[in-house]
């Protein structure tokens, strides 16, 4: 598959994704995502990286929400990597620990990623399970610059309230930006756009993104 008809693809999953059912009963609100990642190679073919992220709410809606998170990765081959990790979050409805783990299958500018996340919220009866499934693809401008393209269907399997029933979390799509200042960072930016059904009223994410990367 070609880089360009990888793209269209993302394309077509992400447009397929944000249809929202009930679109004039959605609440809308715009976040912008601050985002810092080091990853760093541990041994062949293993890496690590630490993520710190921002992401700039109104109070209205919940306020800041503050997210640092470090993952373990392994290359089983060109095509093939594991991994997990764990994800402490803190914003204004209180604090929870996630855990996660993953499976990414790689096709030349094409990805898809499975990824089985466990998030244990304070005071909660159970840890809540989410599954989220991403595709994403890339294709190069220039030497120095190219497009990510993606579009992410999140479902939560298991409610921490037992009196609730699995659903739809949320779907996803994003479209970035990614210019490579030197061998050792690059630098992302692009937008996000959220759609989150829910029985008391649908709601829609407009998330502006900047990304900051170092590789050592």
């Amino acid at each position: 598959m070609s880089p360009s008809a990888a793209v269209r693809l993302c394309l077509a999953a992400a447009a397929l994704a944000l249809q929202p059912a009930n679109a004039q009963a959605a609440d809308e609100e715009t976040q912008f995502w601050l985002t810092g990642i080091a990853d760093f190679s541990i041994a062949e073919d293993t890496n690590t990286t630490v993520m710190l992220s921002q992401r700039f709410r109104d109070d209205a809606h919940g306020g800041d929400y503050h997210l640092a998170r470090v993952s373990l990765d392994y290359e089983v081959d060109d095509d093939v990597a594991i991994g997990g990790g764990v994800t402490w979050v803190e914003s204004n409805a209180g604090s929870e620990w996630r855990a996660h783990q993953q499976l990414v299958l790689s096709h030349k500018a094409l990805s898809l990623r499975s990824q089985l996340e466990e998030r244990f919220v304070a005071g909660a009866d159970r840890p809540q399970l989410r599954l989220r499934e991403r595709l994403q693809g890339s294709v190069r401008l220039d030497p120095r610059d190219k497009l990510i393209v993606s579009g992410e269907f999140l479902y939560t399997v298991q409610q921490s309230d037992r009196a609730m029933q699995p659903h739809v979390d949320s779907l996803r799509g994003s479209a970035l930006i990614s210019h490579k200042f030197s061998d050792r960072f690059d630098g992302r930016a692009g937008y996000m756009l959220i759609y989150a059904p829910r029985p008391n009223g649908d709601r829609i994410i407009h998330a502006p993104q900047l990304y900051l990367l170092a590789h050592f």
